[in-house]
């Protein structure tokens, strides 16, 4: 999203060219209705770069209300070819030493809540705590498995005996389907998602939470 010149690396700022395969789109003058929005394909993930990020970030709200899957490239050119640019460049000559408002002091709630995290996350034996798969395998009926993947993944394929819960939907599934009388062990697609569930179960006084380590990808070749 910027001037043809640049685009082709012909210009004055710098611009050794374009990444490969990209639609050069001029600013100010294409993407209306009746230019060239008609060209932005509404099959596939689009992505937008200008020079900073933020004329990108703009473009890229528009399409996405229009119902385009679209991302913004962080920092756009300043990301791309930095070294190039003589222009639109971040820089020293962009930083300053303004004056700063210091924000309120922490209340009791947030110094509470706070201490809490630090003794969890300092804890080695509570976090991460991870187990491998072969471990949960050879001990299966000793856990409660709980899958957090999507619907459709889990029919697919799931460890045998696993109930299927949601990041949304963990707290009340914890009080409705889900038993109470083992270890836990969350599954996910990588371990990611699961450290998410498995610090909000310990944070309501639920013990005994492990993630399941790598996610579901160990579990099963396919």
């Amino acid at each position: 999203y910027f001037g043809e010149a640049d685009y082709e690396g012909t210009g004055d700022s710098g611009v050794p060219g374009h990444i490969p395969g990209a639609f050069q789109f001029t600013p100010y003058q294409s993407l209306a209705i009746d230019q060239m929005l008609e060209n932005i394909p509404a099959d596939m993930p689009v992505i937008v770069y200008c020079w900073t990020g933020q004329h990108s970030s703009q473009i890229t709200a528009y399409l996405n209300m229009l119902g385009y899957e679209a991302y913004s490239l962080s920092n756009g050119s300043n990301n791309l070819f930095y070294d190039d640019l003589t222009a639109h460049k971040w820089g020293p000559g962009a930083q300053h030493d303004f004056e700063l408002e210091a924000g309120p002091m922490a209340d009791e709630t947030f110094s509470t809540i706070a201490t809490a995290l630090a003794d969890y996350l300092n804890d080695s034996g509570d976090c991460p705590g991870v187990i491998d798969a072969q471990d949960v395998f050879d001990n299966l009926e000793d856990y409660t498995i709980i899958d957090i993947r999507q619907q459709q993944h889990f029919d697919e394929g799931h460890i045998a005996g696993a109930y299927h819960s949601s990041l949304a939907t963990i707290v009340s599934d914890l009080q409705t389907t889900i038993p109470s009388d083992k270890p836990y062990v969350v599954a996910c697609y990588s371990g990611q998602s699961a450290g998410h569930v498995k610090i909000a179960m310990e944070l309501l006084g639920y013990e005994d939470v492990y993630s399941l380590l790598f996610g579901i990808s160990p579990w099963n070749t396919d």
